[in-house]
């Protein structure tokens, strides 16, 4: 997240502390007085920015940062300068916000935030007095003691210095190049050079938009190769990643974006109010194979219950969207499908609406008291969804009848709910960083328990802001949560949800980005404040080549991913398609990956033989299968001399060969993980589709086979 450091006075010539110059005259005192600015510094990118009085008070909702008896208090957006330090270019309230990765949401929920301990503040005090907020806003006084260093505060600075010199470093970078809107020439001090250019500079054109992509990123046509780099694996996944198709879909930031269960329909909203779909570019099915039906009678069918030609185009969707629905007055949150391709739309404007495909109205419209940022159809009757408020809480909605069948209230501004796969619980996720679970008896809530989403080494009560909630597909007892702390969590609820798994490696301090895995769970992918887009495998296979005791290495931190860059700025969006849409791939695209099926070679060990443990269905290379069947079957014949779990000897002896033999150790295990999936190949012909702040959707296709590294 941004941090906000405490303001100065401008440098007034020749001035006393208050910046009031030593002059007898008033017209040289108002000659030379000089207004006040504030430095913020952003802590994760360490870009610094200097914003005016009335900056401050428009982004703080034209609230005025200070007692003035001018008349001059409050926030005049057209007034207001926003102003880069490391290229003096001024910058909109706008510009500036969408630099800082703030929505809308994010915004809102700050105000109210702020607004809440302000009042809790308020007659607090002994006496009656009101306590001082936490931190002071005008000027450099603050009522709040600087936070002290944590643990190792060598590993804190060093970190936040390899992100500088990595970021200056880059001979790309618009600060490397001299006459660049980044170049800065004098390098002592950057901070106070930028202040003297730009005030040299006044009434002269602003530099060009420093916020702009490296050359040539973002302007790939499809077809482009992507690259994709490899952190902590030693096998590469994602070989032969290509841009298969950009689609404009808005004209603002895309906040959410949900495919139909059958594949056959991508839904897309955000910032612009608008919910349009995207339909498949199948072809055209052969003459007479349809004959009477017409064109709208299986618009809400899938690719199932119709019959569709392949996707035989280098594109997926097509171009022009088949319905765009109008009638939400502010930012679309969320959306969600039913398996009968009924679509709900929840927004800023404290609604939620149904739509249906074959028709280009809203059908209802269900109204909260509060922003609703969070919807979930029921899996198995779609006749009711779920709905989480701002207001703190959960609905359970009965659609025909168009009333709330129960509610619950959670106590805490409700970011994220989901049921599981048959609907008997429901998963409230908050503001504060918990879950809140419910059984659904009927459709009456009953609370089942709670789970704090944070760091179990943290000395902080509550945990950061929960984004997304999603059961792994298959396993209802597995939780997916998705917070503002930039981690992903796995939670066992065989085991009283208890943590099972972590992922690191993506940046969401400020965003409403949600994980989420693909549909036989073997990946999680996730968007990033960095404009890249993640991709873990569920299982972490990664083992240090040192001894993991030394290294304090643990298969439930995560951090073994591959990552590329999707968009020229966040990544709000990013999701698997269904695999109905692979399947529906034709032309180049399927011979591509049919190819990379027949690639995939390697001498699998015959602990990898034991791990697999029937999964062999799942090996898309045929040659591959029948080594594993061949090591398997010799594994059991010898007794399992070499290791392998399923043929372990009944030796028990205190020698340990025959207890070595029935249990793999750590890291034989993470080894045969690895080598399981690299003979599955399931990332080949996998689908991603991503979005961000520019309206653009991107759709990215795998069609490379898996590599040793």
């Amino acid at each position: 997240g941004g941090g906000g450091g405490g303001g100065s006075r401008g440098g007034s010539v020749g001035g006393s502390r208050d910046g009031t110059p030593k002059s007898s005259t008033s017209s040289a005192v108002k000659e030379f007085e000089m207004e006040k600015v504030f430095r913020i510094k952003d802590l994760d990118t360490g870009n610094e920015f200097l914003v005016d009085e009335a900056a401050a008070d428009s982004m703080m909702g034209g609230k005025t940062l200070s007692d003035r008896g001018d008349g001059r208090g409050g926030g005049d957006a057209s007034a207001a300068v926003v102003r880069d330090l490391q290229t003096g270019r001024s910058l909109t309230i706008a510009e500036f916000e969408a630099s800082m990765g703030l929505s809308p949401l994010m915004r809102e929920m700050h105000l109210r935030e702020g607004m809440q301990e302000t009042s809790q503040g308020d007659g607090g005090g002994a006496g009656g007095k009101p306590k001082p907020p936490k931190t002071a806003v005008d000027g450099a006084e603050k009522t709040k003691k600087k936070k002290k260093f944590g643990r190792n505060p060598k590993r804190w600075l060093k970190k936040r210095m390899g992100l500088v010199h990595g970021h200056g470093d880059d001979p790309a970078s618009p600060s490397k190049q001299k006459g660049g809107p980044g170049y800065v020439e004098n390098a002592d001090d950057p901070a106070m050079a930028a202040i003297r250019a730009a005030a040299a500079a006044s009434g002269q054109p602003a530099p060009a938009d420093s916020t702009a992509p490296h050359p040539g990123f973002g302007r790939e046509p499809p077809g482009s190769a992507i690259k994709v780099n490899v952190n902590r694996k030693i096998y590469k996944e994602y070989t032969e990643l290509r841009l298969v198709q950009r689609i404009e879909a808005h004209q603002d930031a895309i906040w959410t974006m949900r495919f139909s269960h059958d594949g056959e329909y991508l839904a897309t909203a955000g910032q612009d109010k608008v919910v349009r779909v995207w339909e498949l570019d199948c072809d055209d099915v052969a003459e007479g194979a349809s004959a009477g039906a017409g064109a709208g009678d299986g618009a809400g069918l899938g690719l199932g219950e119709r019959e569709k030609g392949k996707i035989s185009g280098e594109g997926i969707f097509k171009s022009k969207p088949l319905r765009e629905y109008t009638g939400h007055t502010g930012d679309v949150l969320d959306l969600c499908w039913s398996h009968t391709n009924w679509l709900l739309s929840s927004s800023m404007d404290k609604t939620v609406r149904l739509w249906y495909m074959t028709m280009d109205e809203c059908l209802r419209i269900f109204s909260h008291q509060d922003f609703v940022t969070a919807i979930d159809f029921h899996p198995i009757n779609d006749k009711y969804f779920l709905s989480g408020s701002l207001d703190g809480k959960l609905r359970f909605w009965n659609i025909p009848d168009h009333r709330v069948a129960d509610w619950v209230d959670i106590g805490e501004m409700v970011t994220a709910a989901t049921f599981t796969s048959d609907g008997s619980c429901a998963v409230a996720g908050s503001y504060k960083g918990k879950c809140h679970f419910y059984s659904m008896d009927g459709v009456r809530f009953d609370y089942l328990t709670q789970l704090d989403v944070r760091n179990r080494s943290s000395t902080k009560p509550g945990g950061k802001k929960v984004t997304g909630l999603q059961f792994m597909p298959g396993d209802d007892t597995k939780l997916l949560v998705t917070s503002n702390d930039s981690r992903i969590r796995v939670y066992d609820g065989a085991n009283g949800y208890s943590l099972a798994c972590k992922y690191k490696g993506h940046r969401n301090n400020n965003s409403q980005i949600r994980a989420s895995f693909s549909n036989a769970a073997d990946f999680i992918v996730c968007g990033s404040e960095d404009e890249n887009v993640y991709v873990w495998s569920t299982v972490n296979s990664f083992v240090p080549s040192i001894n993991p005791m030394y290294t304090g290495y643990r298969r439930d931190k995560h951090s073994s991913y591959e990552q590329f860059a999707a968009q020229a700025d966040i990544s709000t969006v990013a999701l698997f398609a269904p695999p109905e849409v692979s399947a529906a791939r034709g032309g180049a695209a399927a011979a591509a990956c049919d190819a990379a099926r027949a690639k995939i070679t390697g001498k699998p060990t015959r602990a990898a033989a034991a791990l697999f443990k029937g999964r062999k269905g799942s090996i898309q290379s045929p040659s591959m299968r029948d080594e594993l069947d061949d090591l398997a079957s010799a594994t059991t014949g010898s007794g399992g001399s070499g290791g392998g779990g399923d043929g372990a000897s009944e030796d028990d002896g205190e020698g340990g060969e025959g207890k070595k033999s029935k249990q793999l150790d750590a890291r034989a295990e993470a080894r045969a993980e690895g080598e399981r999936a690299f003979a599955s190949g399931t990332a080949i012909g996998k689908v991603i589709a991503t979005s961000g702040y520019s309206g653009e959707i991107r759709i990215f296709e795998n069609v490379g086979s898996p590599c040793w590294l």
